[in-house]
């Protein structure tokens, strides 16, 4: 008799908890549904209206100011970006921002796309190039890589790929926290697999765009600039002590971007096509003598 009672209670508890298994997992189900059209939502609205507050607040640019079209350096620009692929080049959007390093707002599939640069290159575009080397400016290879670099994510609709990448991660992990009875283990498993398919997607983005900038024959510029970062981040490491930053000048910090150190690595082996030019080695090695006459690191190719 008690081991009957004992049998019911089990399987009365079993059933609940079953059951109650099956509601919050049609709920966890509503949920992801509802947010995915949220964010599928707020990423056609970027696309489409790309220079909108939220995209330029969100690209650390929401202070930044917009170029006439008239301005020469605009006119340059959009050179670079008609090379590299830009469709309706001449109607590219160049914004100048001193937070930001350098972003691309749009696609290839719509007229309407901007381009966000640091203020240094506006500077070092309209400098003498004795005022470039007095002033620690970019050289003008590093202005065209930059300008190249950007122009390709917008000419390989790369803000369609990461504007998706999130919506789709997000169902790919929910698929393996379903698996897992574990709550805990379940969530930590499903922030990872959003984590690193987000830097994976995005890391793969950037290699994308430096190897249409190479191809274009702005490779070189982006071997000088990534090596001048190394410079700059291995003084910061000696003078900070600072364990983000390796003893090749590798912030590790930005885990959304490749290592400088793979990033020259590849453009170093794209450099050997023949549309590369041959005086931009020995800009490199320049470059590199001359950081290592200052007291850095030296770096190996």
């Amino acid at each position: 008799m008690i081991r009957s009672f004992a049998k019911r209670c089990l399987s009365y508890g079993g059933t609940r908890q079953l059951g109650c298994f099956g509601k919050n997992r049609n709920l966890s189900s509503h949920v992801l549904g509802f947010s995915t059209v949220i964010m599928s939502g707020y990423a056609a609205y970027t696309i489409a209206d790309p220079t909108n507050v939220f995209a330029l607040r969100q690209a650390n640019a929401e202070t930044s100011i917009l170029l006439q079209q008239s301005d020469s350096f605009v006119q340059y620009a959009s050179k670079i970006a008609s090379q590299v692929g830009v469709r309706s080049a001449e109607n590219l959007e160049i914004r100048l921002s001193q937070q930001n390093a350098g972003a691309s707002l749009g696609t290839n599939l719509k007229k309407k796309a901007c381009i966000i640069l640091p203020l240094d290159l506006y500077t070092a575009f309209h400098s003498n190039s004795s005022d470039s080397v007095d002033t620690d400016l970019p050289s003008p290879a590093e202005l065209d890589f930059v300008i190249a670099h950007e122009s390709a994510h917008i000419a390989d609709n790369h803000m369609v790929i990461s504007r998706a990448a999130f919506p789709i991660s997000l169902f790919g992990a929910y698929s393996f926290m379903s698996k897992i009875p574990n709550k805990w283990v379940a969530a930590m498993v499903g922030c990872g697999t959003l984590l690193l398919t987000n830097i994976f997607v995005s890391r793969q983005i950037e290699y994308r765009a430096d190897a249409i900038a190479a191809k274009a024959g702005y490779g070189h510029g982006g071997v000088v600039l990534f090596k001048r970062s190394q410079v700059r981040n291995c003084r910061v490491r000696e003078l900070t002590k600072s364990r983000m930053i390796t003893k090749r000048g590798d912030y590790l910090g930005d885990i959304m971007h490749p290592l400088l150190t793979s990033r020259i690595k590849r453009l170093l082996a794209q450099s050997c096509m023949p549309h590369i030019q041959p005086a931009s080695s020995a800009l490199i090695f320049e470059v590199v003598r001359s950081c290592q006459h200052d007291g850095a690191l030296a770096f190996t190719q």
